[in-house]
């Protein structure tokens, strides 16, 4: 089983905000190969250099997901099922490609925007 975490828990995880035990929980639980897209290493590498903290850091926690690839097809598919933020599309197109079973985010949209094509989680 894959899970596909949005760009918000990897913001979480490594920037340790608020709910970042509760997004820990959510993904050890899952004991599935968590995909993260290129897409979301951008953001947090833009993160690190925004707020100057250390690459190296970043990388290695990066190393712990599998990172996917954004394809033509899924920004193709994206464009077709934007259903209001073209960002969260290209995240869920990358998770279905991947044929992630859940896409799990802290983002309570989601759910009403992409939860009847894939499962999505929301971390409380």
């Amino acid at each position: 089983m894959a899970v596909f975490a949005d760009t918000n828990i990897l913001l979480e995880l490594f920037l340790v905000r608020s709910k970042h035990e509760e997004t820990a929980k959510t993904l050890l639980d899952r004991e599935s190969t968590i995909f993260v897209s290129a897409l979301s290493v951008n953001f947090l590498l833009y993160m690190v250099e925004k707020y100057k903290l250390p690459k190296e850091k970043a990388w290695e926690f990066v190393d712990g997901f599998r990172v996917s690839e954004l394809l033509r097809e899924d920004l193709a598919w994206a464009h077709d099922n934007d259903a209001g933020d073209y960002e969260d599309a290209l995240q869920i197109a990358a998770a279905r490609r991947q044929a992630c079973t859940e896409f799990i985010t802290l983002d309570k949209d989601l759910v009403k925007m992409y939860g009847h094509l894939i499962g999505v989680t929301t971390v409380d």
